[in-house]
């Protein structure tokens, strides 16, 4: 019998984490933390082949945050840019090289609230596309840019 379901057993019969505690020579605190952090998955689940190992579950989260990623991002350019999405300045429509620019130029301030530049694409798509935003290719985007430096 585990470590936690022993516990659970104790705890069953009324014992407080402090008595547990004592039996198992552990503090409450880790005692505590055994019974409600402590994951033990039950002989009857059987985790899916992409959970086998903590390098396939990265591998696969990673697959999927960016499939994710590429969804919203499409939305995005559809949204600003049409569809096909392409450069509002001089029409290139190659999904590769369009960006999202800031009209205003406040795109700095923006970056430093949402904290990173993929929480402003999950957030222009949870606040139903606010205006304000436009859709460049990278070179008309930083022709933009300098000329405003």
């Amino acid at each position: 019998m585990d470590k936690k379901t022993q516990i659970l057993e104790y705890r069953k019969q009324g014992k407080t984490y402090q008595e547990i505690g004592n039996i198992f020579k552990l503090s409450r605190q880790r005692i505590h933390h055994i019974v409600n952090y402590i994951y033990i998955p039950s002989p009857r689940k059987i985790l899916p082949p992409s959970y086998s190992s903590k390098e396939k579950r990265k591998k696969y989260q990673r697959q999927y945050n960016l499939k994710r990623w590429h969804k919203i991002r499409l939305k995005i350019l559809t949204h600003y840019g049409g569809d096909p999405p392409k450069c509002n300045h001089c029409g290139l429509n190659n999904y590769k090289v369009l960006e999202l620019d800031h009209i205003n130029n406040n795109g700095a301030e923006e970056r430093k609230k949402l904290k990173s530049t993929y929480q402003i694409y999950f957030w222009i798509v949870k606040n139903n596309y606010p205006t304000g935003y436009q859709i460049l290719c990278r070179n008309c985007n930083w022709l933009k840019y300098l000329k405003l430096s």
